[in-house]
């Protein structure tokens, strides 16, 4: 078993909760502390204790979280994207992805490109609607910043 199969019990989001207060922030916790265990091959005899010590970490490294919002239920349109722009967003998803958190955040965004919404990117991968959201969220903008300066 890998950390991600253990993510999926209720107990690691709701650690995650307790830690940021809020649900967004929580589920990225939540991917981050997974991508971190996974890539350095952390030894999972515990995995809920380990999940636990580099979630807290995480966390702790953060020094301002931002305040957001909770989500709306029902968010069904794609964003609007002009020709050239759109371009530009296909050519950013054809680079390849500077760590792992942006190829997953990339692979996501191709996925909402194709299915058309959140909840279908959600049903489609199984990964809680919050998490989908906010990983869409992380791309566009990032894509801001490189629309912004080109």
């Amino acid at each position: 078993m890998t950390i991600f199969d253990y993510i999926q019990e209720k107990k690691y989001f709701d650690y995650c909760f307790y830690l940021c207060k809020c649900k967004d922030l929580a589920h990225d916790l939540k991917m981050d502390a997974a991508l971190k265990i996974y890539d350095n091959q952390y030894n999972l005899e515990y995995p809920y204790a380990l999940f636990q010590k580099v979630a807290y970490n995480l966390f702790c490294d953060q020094k301002k979280l931002p305040k957001l919002i909770e989500l709306p239920e029902n968010i069904t349109e794609i964003e609007n994207i002009n020709e050239y722009d759109f371009q530009i967003i296909i050519d950013l998803l054809k680079q390849p992805p500077k760590n792992r958190r942006q190829f997953v955040t990339n692979e996501i965004f191709r996925l909402y490109l194709q299915l058309g919404t959140e909840q279908a990117v959600s049903d489609y991968t199984g990964i809680n609607r919050n998490t989908i959201h906010s990983q869409l969220k992380k791309f566009r903008n990032y894509a801001r910043k490189n629309l912004h300066f080109n």
